[in-house]
């Protein structure tokens, strides 16, 4: 079975389109005005708007859902412009057994806010928005519902994310970090996890070679025990497989797929096959309460693919819906009714959970986590108050939750939430519980999901790239490499995916370490969408010396600053950071300031009077005594290498100056300010490249410089060769060169003459540079623009 051709880039172009549009339509019925426009901050923030923001969701889904199971005759109803409306208002008849809750629970939610909703004349308007969608993407294509679900958000996702703006509070998390993932890379996670595990149980099993992005091993792998048909059935019916962040269940629903394919292949009939999977094989959790209807909707859907009967039957799925204690509390009734030993366990649940609804799968129940049983018989003693029943049914669901986030599972599966700004509640948990991994809410949960799977289980994600590179998460790097077996990676281009705000990478790794080599799929060089990023993936499968395969030991990566996961680096740039000593052996990298208000200290220097900049001082305190306003400010700026980039000055005289430190501002390096020394910028989208700073500068945080005595002529040619830059890409892929970087990279002094050699060549090109730079007026020392004097020799010859 494959994803239908219409989920292709265009077709979800057109998705979006239609999510969008009805969004508003529904809107527009509910307050009288469309989303997109701007209500300002406060109203787009307001429980109204919220309200009226979710019922109109409820609406959207619920019509969807209808939508789907007419177009697929999974409803006893023509395809009409009525029948939609029909079908939802009779539910309790209409829809099949298996999906009616999933209907009631939307239909309560569209009430509970606008009991009127369905009677609306206007409703009809988005009725036939929805009926003019092309029905091939609604024929056995359950995986419409969560790209809709993804795309009806996607104006909300873009208020609450600027994914690496400001904090993301609790409201909004699902907002800013739910992702459908990609059909492919979702193949790509599962047959790699799942498709490992089940290789072991059965190696000679036909449906591996249907796994068509199933990375095999670089070492090789002799499964020599061979078990009975029943025996497989059984140790499949054992696989336990787990997506901690499910959203709308799409990974599960791949997965179902793949597991009705095993099952099948073992003589069970489709229903007996999805029944299992349901059964014992496949759990979702989320902490949005919608993501329980919509994902068991779409699992159930994509069952029915295979056999219709299956919604006849009273089936459900594996689904827990996160939630917190929040308002929870003993009453001294409850406590003397639950005894000592049991009330103490349940407050211990109630101060675990105190985060739940916003940290999710992160927590991590201690001691005893499912004690429901014995919650439940105190429940049904005559002498509880109402109240105090219906807080014993919250802790009961509080048990059975935390024991679903006690349990292990064979293959933990998902795409975390990406999110390096969260709320200040979430951020003291994650550095409390996760300190090493709270860089961003995505290495937490690869961390936490290391701790949910069999010590010789798998995981594998679809996260942001930045954990292979950057200094926040060595601690990651460290404890995969030397506790984990990195199955395989693929490093996506950096904009290959639309829908993220960040670049990715997909990868699977078994959960203990097998000292086996990693493969390592290169696909960033290749630009043109994620349909480009699946053709040179496919092939580097087939290709037997494939260019952009890299078949590594990560032990290897021990050797680099950081453990940086650079596995396109051959052995001798890896040799060249073991055996020589670092750029800062020999010179001092500096991070400088950052004012905290450009507008009020920074201007270019023909903004100001001339008589104000004081230049060649060198030092601050030299500045300070002179009485001049402004000093030279070096701010970074576009590629340039040798000299340039020197249009700034910086407000720091003695009033400012000490305004700046009443602010809190440290202004580091200040000793090293009017220094001569080299510069690069620190962040680019181009290559690196670093500057001559005469005396006299100050310097910005984006303008990181170097300090060096006898070698500072040496570095600055080093700092823009070709060398420079290769070792660079192998301590990070992002665009930031930061000061970190440039201190690790290995740096070998040169002989007496070849060292004078490169110090000649440095000051000629810098001297270049800088006449270059004088033949324009951004230069403080500009003279003549040279078309000018190119006149003025024509005239004269």
């Amino acid at each position: 079975m494959t994803y239908p051709e219409v989920l292709n880039s265009e077709g979800r172009r057109l998705l979006k389109v239609f999510a969008l549009s009805s969004r508003n339509a529904l809107l527009k019925i509910l307050n009288g005005s469309p989303a997109s426009l701007t209500q300002g901050e406060a109203a787009l923030n307001s429980k109204e708007y919220a309200d009226a923001e979710n019922t109109a969701y409820s609406v959207f889904i619920l019509s969807v859902f209808s939508k789907y199971l007419i177009s697929n005759g999974l409803a006893e109803l023509e395809d009409t412009g009525e029948s939609i409306l029909t079908l939802i208002k009779g539910y309790e008849s209409l829809v099949p057994l298996a999906l009616r809750g999933c209907f009631s629970y939307f239909i309560s939610e569209a009430n509970r806010f606008d009991a009127d909703i369905f009677n609306n004349k206007v409703f009809g308007e988005f009725l036939k928005i929805l009926n003019d969608l092309d029905s091939r993407y609604w024929i056995e294509n359950p995986e419409i519902i969560g790209i809709l679900h993804q795309y009806f958000h996607a104006e909300a996702k873009d208020r609450a994310i600027n994914a690496y703006k400001g904090r993301i509070e609790k409201e909004q998390i699902y907002a800013a970090t739910q992702l459908f993932t990609p059909a492919w890379v979702v193949k790509y996670l599962a047959e790699n996890s799942l498709g490992k595990l089940w290789a072991k149980i059965k190696p000679s099993s036909p449906a591996l070679k249907g796994f068509k992005y199933f990375v095999p091993s670089a070492d090789e792998e002799n499964e020599n025990t061979v078990f009975t048909n029943e025996e497989i059935i059984e140790k499949l019916k054992s696989v336990s497989f787990l997506d901690p962040c499910a959203g709308s269940g799409n990974i599960l629903m791949y997965t179902l797929e793949l597991f009705v394919m095993l099952y099948t292949e073992c003589g069970l009939s489709t229903l007996s096959a999805c029944e299992n999977a349901l059964k014992h094989n496949l759990f979702g959790m989320d902490i949005d309460e919608r993501m329980r209807a919509v994902a068991a909707f779409s699992l159930l859907a994509k069952a029915a693919v295979f056999d219709k009967e299956i919604l006849s039957l009273p089936v459900s799925v594996n689904f827990v819906i996160l939630k917190g204690s929040g308002g929870l509390e003993l009453s001294s009734s409850l406590i003397e009714a639950l005894g000592e030993d049991l009330a103490a366990k349940a407050q211990k649940l109630i101060d675990e959970f105190a985060l739940c609804d916003e940290a999710g799968c992160l927590i991590n129940p201690s001691g005893c986590a499912d004690f429901a049983d014995e919650l439940s018989g105190v429940l049904i003693s005559d002498k509880l108050s109402e109240p105090d029943k219906m807080t014993l049914n919250r802790l009961i669901a509080l048990s059975k939750q935390a024991a679903a986030l006690k349990r292990k599972y064979s293959v933990v599966v998902t795409n975390p939430p990406y999110s390096n700004k969260p709320s200040k509640r979430l951020k003291a948990y994650l550095l409390k519980e996760y300190k090493a991994y709270a860089g961003d809410l995505f290495s937490a949960v690869m961390k936490r999901c290391f701790e949910f799977c069999d010590k010789d289980g798998y995981c594998a994600f679809l996260t942001p790239y930045v954990w292979l590179f950057i200094a926040n998460h060595k601690a990651l790097r460290k404890e995969i490499i030397n506790g984990k077996s990195l199955e395989s990676l693929l490093l996506f281009e950096y904009s290959a995916f639309a829908d993220a705000t960040v670049p990715l990478c997909a990868f699977a790794i078994k959960n203990q370490n097998e000292n086996k080599k990693s493969i390592f799929i290169g696909l960033d060089e290749f630009r043109g969408g994620m349909d480009v990023q699946e053709k040179y993936m496919l092939s580097s499968l087939k290709e037997a010396d494939c260019p952009y395969k890299y078949i590594r030991d990560t032990k290897t990566f021990l050797d680099l600053p950081n453990y940086s996961f650079a596995f396109w680096a051959e052995p001798p740039l890896i040799e060249a950071f073991k055996n020589h000593k670092r750029i800062v052996d020999i010179a001092a990298p500096r991070q400088g300031l950052a004012t905290g208000d450009n507008s009020r200290y920074v201007r270019f220097w023909h903004e100001v009077s001339f008589e104000d900049i004081g230049q060649g001082f060198g030092s601050l305190n030299e500045f300070l005594k002179s009485g001049k306003k402004y000093m030279p400010y070096n701010k970074g700026g576009s590629f340039v290498r040798w000299y340039g980039n020197l249009d700034r000055v910086l407000r720091i005289d003695r009033p400012y100056f000490e305004e700046l430190q009443n602010r809190g501002n440290r202004l580091p390096s200040r000793q090293l300010y009017g220094k001569e020394c080299i510069s690069w910028s620190k962040v680019t989208s181009s290559d690196f490249s670093m500057r001559y700073i005469p005396k006299g500068f100050a310097f910005d945080v984006a303008g990181c410089s170097v300090f060096a005595d006898s070698e500072l002529w040496c570095l600055l040619a080093f700092s823009n060769s070709s060398t420079m830059q290769a070792l660079l890409n192998v301590l990070s892929k992002t665009l930031n060169y930061e000061v970190g970087a440039v201190k690790s990279i290995p740096y070998a002094e040169l002989p007496a003459e070849r060292k004078a050699e490169a110090e000649r060549l440095a000051k000629e090109s810098v001297a270049a540079l800088k006449e270059e730079w004088d033949r324009y007026e951004q230069s403080r020392d500009f003279k003549c623009n040279p078309l000018v004097k190119i006149a003025k020799e024509k005239r004269n010859s």
